[in-house]
Parts: C-alpha cells; structure tokens; sequence
C-alpha cells in the first residue's frame, strides 16, 4: 500500500483505539459477568457491533426465555416514550432483559436521556447502537459523560494492525501462519473482519486438521478461488493502495476479465470522480439526489474521501492514460496484460 494510502499505528492515534483490542477487552468483560446498565457502540466496523451485541445477549439472556425478554427497535421507527418503557419493563422469569435500540442516531432528541441514565432500570440492559453519532447533540454528550453507560467504538483496521488480528483469529482455530502466509493471506482477502474470519475458515476446513499454514496453502484455498471486480479495483486505485490495486488487476486478466471493460468501467470512475468533486465546489454534495446527477449513492457516500489524493489535473491524467491503452488495445499487438498492468502504475503515480 502506499504511504499516501496506509494508515499506520502513528495516525491511529488521532483516531479511536484498534478496534480488535477493543473489542476483546470488551468480550473478557462480557465473560466476566461484567454487566452494566446501558451499552453504547458505534462505529464504522459493523462487525464488531454485531459481535458485541450477540456476546452481551448470550451472557444476559437464557436462550429458553430469550424471546420473553429481547426488544429490538429501530431508532428511525421509533420514539422516546415507547423505548423508555420497555427498558423500564420488569423480566419474565429472568434476572434481566435487554433491549436493543438501532440507529439511535435517527431517533429525535431524547430529552429524557438524562434521567434514565442517572437512574437506569437494574434488571434492563439497554444496548445503543449507531455509526457516527454526532457528539454536538446532547443525547450523544449524555452518553458520552454518564457513568452508567459503557461506551466502545470500533472503527475500520489500519493496515497494519491487519496481521496481528489474522495470526490471532487462526490461533482460536489452531492454525499457525508463517509471516508470508499472512502478508499474501491479507493481500488477498483485505481488511474487512468479516471477510476475514470466512477465509480463516475455508482455510481450516481445507486442511482438515490445525496446523501451520504456508504461503502456498493460502494461494491454493483462497488465491484462485477468489473473483475481484473493476470496482474493487477502482477502490484500491482510489485509496492508493498499490500492492492491492496489481494484485486485483492481475487476478482479474488471468480469470479473463476483458480489459476494454476494465477501462470503461475505471472511465467511469474518473468522470464521477470530477462530478463529486464539482457538487462538492457548488456547496452542493450534501444534498444532491445521485439518481440526477447519474452517479450511485456508493459514489457520493465515498468518493469525497478519494479526492484527498486525485485533484482534477491527477483526473483529468489518468482518463488521458486511460484513453491512450484503450487504443493501444485496439490497434496495436502489444501484450494486453503488459498495457494494463503499465496503465495501473500510470493512475497511481
């Protein structure tokens, strides 16, 4: 990954604590019977919250009675006077009951927040849960300040937290990877945990037994088994992350993806790319209907974040280069695999 795209250990820092740490503090609590009155995730990495949710339901909750004593709302389908009541609701033949409330961010002001905290229902476990809560709101500041919530976030991986957490997940299913067993393992899969933990698996399940697992073994189970698409491609480009965008570009010809169409789509890209970036001049990104403007939710949602490494004469580059191997590929005999491969450096010098 380039240095423009890897987020390291140092510029964690800036931002919440590595989400696997995090959340395995948090598991060791759950286990613990450490119990409190009001749960509070949030965070990009959905699948850290599920996991918490599901470990805290586990230890709260007898599954013979479970279905008694779980509530599960929607912040955006509900409203204060209907959540407060079921979190001040007594248990049916159990210690507790837990109510889940989600996207808390969608529910209006909650000016009784303050109160049920202060004095909240001993036999309830209320689970809040959310992506980005906007802290300038004071039901988010009460939250945040109140002794009788305990509050984790789990944000994304930086790349190099990656490894540790794979050689850690393959501990828990008794397999050992060399070190470039994990670097390929992680080239090949990313860093989204939930994808991670289904290939440890398909790893496990194929070897039949624990044991050390070798650079090949991954190739074999995972390598070639495992499509890409020109979006992620476009992804990688647009995050600059190198070493992922030739590993996708070379998986991608050698499954016979068509290269013309790998330009027309990363076209495509690139004119969106100046789109966003000309609502976002126009002060108009945030509320401009992407179906008007012919661009997809996902490109409004994340391109802004790609325009911090593509300015508009990097752009308006990179479609010239992309012009220029679409007609190599046409009217030249130039090996199609060498014109893309030199195309991808040209988008991510």
């Amino acid at each position: 990954m380039s240095t423009e795209g890897r987020r390291t250990q140092k510029d964690a820092k800036k931002y919440a604590p590595n989400p696997g740490v995090e959340f395995r503090t948090l598991l060791s609590e759950i286990r613990r019977g450490t119990i409190p009155p009001v749960f509070f995730l949030h965070g990009d990495e959905d699948y850290f919250i599920r996991r918490s949710v599901a470990a805290i339901v586990d230890r709260a909750l007898d599954a013979s009675i479970r279905d008694f004593n779980l509530d599960i709302v929607d912040g955006g389908e509900s409203d204060t006077s209907t959540i407060l009541a079921l979190a001040n609701a007594y248990p049916l033949m159990s210690e507790r009951r837990v109510v889940i409330v989600n996207d808390i961010d969608k529910l209006p002001e909650w000016d009784r927040l303050p109160g049920y905290l202060e004095r909240p229902m001993p036999s309830t476990v209320l689970i809040l849960e959310t992506v980005k809560p906007d802290f300038r709101r004071k039901i988010f500041k009460d939250l945040k300040g109140a002794s009788s919530v305990r509050t984790a976030v789990f944000r994304g991986f930086f790349d190099n937290e990656v490894p540790k957490w794979i050689m850690e997940q393959a501990k828990q299913l008794g397999l050992s990877f060399t070190e470039e067993a994990v670097v390929r393992f992680h080239e090949l899969v990313g860093d989204s945990p939930q994808e991670l933990e289904s290939e440890l698996e398909k790893v496990s399940v194929y070897l039949g037994t624990t044991g050390p697992v070798s650079e090949e073994t991954v190739d074999e189970v995972i390598g070639f088994s495992r499509t890409y698409s020109p979006f992620q491609l476009q992804k990688a480009i647009g995050t600059r992350d190198r070493r992922r965008a030739f590993v996708i570009i070379e998986r991608m010809l050698n499954a016979g993806e068509p290269p013309v169409r790998i330009i027309s789509i990363l076209g495509k890209f690139y004119l969106d790319l100046l789109k966003v970036l000309d609502l976002r001049s126009r002060h108009l990104l945030e509320s401009v209907t992407p179906r008007d403007e012919n661009l997809s939710p996902g490109s409004v949602r994340e391109y802004p974040a790609y325009l911090r490494f593509l300015d508009p004469p990097r752009i308006r580059r990179s479609i010239r280069s992309l012009c220029e191997t679409d007609l190599a590929l046409k009217s030249s005999r130039a090996d199609p695999k060498l014109l893309m491969t030199v195309l991808i450096y040209d988008l991510l010098r």
